[in-house]
């Protein structure tokens, strides 16, 4: 099927451009052209009001849809959660494990794995998040879980397909083993960690290559111990995710994070649960009720536990909060993602080749979607 998507503006990853339409045969993009060479025959849609950008990518989501994945590590789970973040602009996720055990994340990897061989563009693969982790840092996560990185570990996470992120505290995992991770193709990133910073920089150099949530779940910066928040600042190949909902950090302390890491390499995740595209105002995780106040989420003892946000709210957020520009905030969410995942040669930007996932934003709502060249309609715009 060949079809034409024009709106007052495009954004491709790299510039802007009016009068134009993107060309669409079967999943792919095939070309970029302006209005006026525009073959009639094919089936066009034309929006007068907003932006056409490459769809959100989201390398943290726990749930959407009133799910969560640890809960129900299935393939009706996975589609579930997809779909209620598609609403809010984001087409590709790697859904996200958080720390349980050996035998839910092997049911979560064949899960995602039957889904990624059949929506590779929309469910990219998996993202475990722990159970490797030092208890002073775990967060939210449940304490009986958390343990040390073992071979046997590997042959389960060796199994996963796709896009493959794991995030693990340096210090408590042997530098072989990132290694070998890293070998087998994994994106190995840090998080939920007391790490010193020599630890982190002995794991950076057996591949580890990013940091997961920057600022949350980390050791902080010191005058004489810089610790893994410094690390992470100041090396500059490695990339960091940041929860942007106006909780989870400080507006000056994601400003401080923009200045330190060089363009590209901070990029914008969700960290959603799942009352993201419900009106949900609680749900349990692990025993525990999490509440849903004023878009945060929190148990009874006031730690944060995910997020309430999609990452069309974060994208949103730092330009009205921090004034980043619109082209740069999309990129956050689409380009560097894809990039930290080796996905630049499909996905992140609207260029001939790439996979047909494509957004249309009006007034910072999400009105249409694309998805393999497929087309959703989600709000009038």
């Amino acid at each position: 099927m060949k079809q034409t998507i024009s709106a007052t503006r495009i954004f491709t990853g790299e510039s802007y451009l009016s009068d134009y339409a993107i060309l669409i045969e079967h999943d792919r993009i095939v070309e970029l052209k302006p209005l006026s060479q525009i073959d009639t025959h094919a089936e066009s849609f034309h929006f007068f009001d907003g932006l056409l950008c490459a769809g959100f990518i989201d390398l943290q989501v726990n749930g959407g849809g009133g799910l969560l994945f640890n809960d129900q590590p299935q393939v009706q789970t996975l589609y579930t959660m997809a779909e209620a973040h598609r609403s809010f602009g984001t087409t590709s996720i790697l859904p996200t494990l958080m720390s349980d055990s050996p035998e839910i994340m092997a049911k979560a990897i064949h899960a995602a794995n039957a889904v990624h061989a059949l929506k590779p563009s929309q469910l990219l693969g998996i993202h475990i998040e722990g159970p490797f982790f030092n208890v002073a840092k775990k967060g939210i996560h449940n304490e009986k879980y958390l343990r040390q990185l073992t071979t046997d570990d590997i042959e389960i996470l060796a199994k996963a397909e796709g896009t493959r992120l794991l995030t693990l505290a340096p210090e408590k995992t042997a530098v072989d083993l990132i290694k070998q991770l890293s070998e087998l193709g994994y994106q190995v990133w840090a998080g939920h960690s007391n790490a010193d910073a020599d630890s982190v920089n002995q794991a950076i150099a057996a591949g580890l290559s990013g940091f997961t949530h920057l600022y949350n779940a980390m050791s902080m910066l010191s005058a004489r111990e810089p610790a893994m928040l410094g690390s992470a600042l100041v090396t500059d190949h490695c990339w960091a995710s940041v929860i942007a909902d106006g909780h989870h950090l400080h507006p000056t302390s994601l400003q401080i994070a923009m200045r330190c890491k060089p363009a590209g390499k901070l990029l914008l995740v969700s960290d959603a649960m799942s009352t993201v595209g419900t009106d949900g105002a609680d749900f349990q995780l692990d025993g525990q009720t999490i509440y849903a106040v004023d878009g945060v989420l929190k148990n009874a003892q006031g730690t944060l536990a995910g997020s309430a946000i999609s990452l069309l709210d974060a994208v949103n957020y730092v330009q009205d909060a921090l004034a980043v520009e619109e082209a740069e905030a999309i990129r956050m969410a689409t380009m560097y993602p894809a990039q930290a995942m080796g996905l630049t040669d499909q996905l992140g930007e609207l260029k001939p080749g790439y996979k047909a996932n494509i957004i249309h934003i009006s007034d910072k709502k999400v009105c249409h979607t694309w998805i393999d060249g497929q087309m959703k309609k989600h709000i009038e715009g």
